[in-house]
Formats: structure tokens, sequence, C-alpha cells
């Protein structure tokens, strides 16, 4: 009888009262946010039960995002615009090797951002003050134990209700595994398989990446293209491990011969190339090939089933117009010339 003496407003608080005793302060806040409205007893409580369900969810959502952040493989923080460590995830903690506890109130700059890449990090800070927005970027960062990661960073401003840059949120992904596989990958493609000397492909990126730096200073490249003269017979007549063994043995040669700068390839089969850059005509075509005569001379003095030779053609040209296209045309023109020679000297 006392509930149905009172007023609408007071009825349903008297209701409210009883089914929210367990709520504690929840009951407080649902009450502030529909004061003023004129609705039946029933719509009263059940818009009340709408906004608590809502709260759960919320609630609920909020407690899976901060599970997601906490056991994220990526390594996500809080820092202040100073650089100052607010938040630490587990992704941080296994990346760069330091606690929460370790991390918290410490500074960036003073023990994961490598001296040069401070400037880098702090330009970011200075562009988001300034409302530019900085696209993900790959970096350098420290660990514990002082190792260099590769790291793609992505800078999130964090903005107070006036619109006030106040802090940052980084996710960080450790990249130095996946850039030390497509380093290697690119170097296997651009590689010979047999000798670990560089392939046709190999020989077009770095003999072209040479002749412009030969551009620049105006000097000059000298072309050599060569041939295995008596491949075929060592294949047919001791065997193909013995060709291997004789191909193998040919790129040992051209490495002693000519210096880490100069392009060495193996073109395919038993042909071979090198692109170098020589000082002065005098020693040019004279003195590199001489070299290599010299070494194939030496390699021949053991004791070996078979002896190497081959026929070589050069060409050395100023870089100023010339394409490699050109000069590889030209060069091995000239080395069949000679491997023509050879026959017909051999009665061929």
């Amino acid at each position: 009888m006392l509930v149905q003496n009172m007023s609408g407003r007071k009825k349903v608080e008297a209701m409210m009262e009883n089914r929210t005793i367990y709520r504690k302060n929840i009951r407080l806040l649902l009450g502030l946010t529909i004061n003023g409205h004129d609705k039946s007893d029933r719509d009263y409580v059940k818009k009340l039960e709408d906004q608590l369900a809502e709260m759960k969810r919320i609630e609920q959502d909020l407690k899976r995002l901060s599970v997601i952040i906490r056991d994220s493989n990526d390594a996500i923080t809080l820092l202040d615009l100073d650089g100052n460590i607010l938040a630490w995830n587990r992704g941080a903690e296994k990346i760069y090797g330091y606690s929460e506890d370790e991390a918290l109130g410490t500074n960036i700059f003073e023990h994961m951002v490598p001296a040069e890449k401070q400037e880098e990090m702090r330009n970011v800070v200075e562009q988001l003050k300034n409302g530019k927005s900085i696209d993900s970027f790959e970096t350098k960062r420290l660990t514990k134990e002082g190792q260099v990661l590769d790291i793609w960073i992505t800078v999130t401003p964090l903005f107070d209700d006036s619109g006030q840059l106040v802090q940052l949120a980084t996710t960080e992904r450790d990249v130095t595994e996946k850039n030390r596989l497509i380093r290697e990958l690119a170097e296997l493609s651009l590689k010979d398989e047999l000798t670990g000397i560089y392939n046709r492909r190999g020989f077009s990126t770095f003999a072209e990446k040479l002749l412009q730096l030969i551009r620049r200073h105006n000097g000059r490249a000298l072309l050599i293209y060569m041939d295995m003269d008596n491949l075929k017979w060592i294949n047919d007549t001791l065997g193909h491990a013995k060709g291997d063994e004789a191909i193998t043995r040919f790129a040992d040669i051209l490495r002693q011969t000519f210096r880490e700068t100069d392009v060495v390839a193996r073109m395919g089969g038993d042909e071979f190339a090198v692109l170098t850059e020589v000082n002065g005509r005098s020693e040019s075509v004279t003195s590199a090939v001489g070299r290599l005569y010299d070494n194939i001379k030496k390699a021949n003095a053991g004791q070996n089933d078979y002896s190497l030779s081959v026929s070589i053609g050069t060409v050395e040209e100023s870089c100023k117009e010339v394409t490699l296209e050109k000069m590889l045309q030209q060069a091995d023109t000239k080395m069949y010339q000679e491997k023509k020679q050879k026959r017909i000297k051999r009665g061929e």
C-alpha cells in the first residue's frame, strides 16, 4: 500500500531502489541520465534496464580490447610528448626485453632510440603537434641487450578535450627477420646457385649500377666476356660432376682476379662476364686480362684431370653514351671470333 500512495516518480524510484540495491553507484548515474522525463513506470524502469545493459556491454568490450592490447605480439606503448613511457604491453616486453616495471617511467630517447634516429622521432612529434598526419614508417630501435632491430611503427596522436596533443600511442612490429629473409631471397635470385657469383639477372642489375657510378666521374668501363673452351669435352668425357667442378674452379679464379667492387657473373652454361672500371688506357685490357691468364695458368699447374681454357672478348668504352646491352653484344662477338680462331688453329 505504501508504494500505491506514492507519486509516479517516487513510485518508480522506490521500485528502482528495490531493483538496484546491488548496483550501488550505478543507480545514481542512471537516475541522472533520465532526469526530467515524464514516462510511465514501466517505460521508466525499462529505460534504466536498457541503459544498464548498454553500460555492461561497453564494459565487456573495453575488457576485451584491454586483453587484445595486453596480449598483442606487436609492441603497443603510450608515450608523453617527451618520450616518457606511460604504458607498455606484453608484446613490447617480448620485442625489447624490458618488463613493464622496467619500462614505465623511462624515456625512449635514453635507451631505445639509436643516436642516428633521435632526430627522426623528434621530427615526428613536431609534425603531429602541427596537425600533420604521419604514415607508418620503418625505423631502428634498441633492445635491452643492445641489439638493433628493424621496426615498422605507427604513431597515433591522442588529444585532450580542447584539441591539444597530449600523448602518443605507438604500435611497433619487429620486421628484422622479415627484412633478412627478403635480402636473402633477393640475393638468391641474383646469384648463380652453383658458383655463388652473380647470375645473368644479377649482372644486369649491378653492372648497370656500376656504369652509373663510372659515368658520374667520366670514367671508362671494361667489359670482359668469356667462354670456357673445353667444358663440353669435360662433361662428355669425365662426367657432369667434373664439369660442375671446372665451372666452380673458374668462378673462383675470377674472384681472385678481380676486385670486390667489380661485377663478376656466370651468364649461363659456360659463359661468364666481368664489368670493371679501368684507371687508364695503358693498363686497362692488358693488365686485367693478363692477371686472368696468369691465374688460370697457376690453377692448371696442379694435378687435374683437365686444363682450364677460356676464350675472351673485351670492350673498353667511355660510359657517357654506351649502353650495357651494346657492350655485351660487342664483347660477345669478339669472344666468338677468338674461339673461332682457336678452332682453326686446331684444324677443326
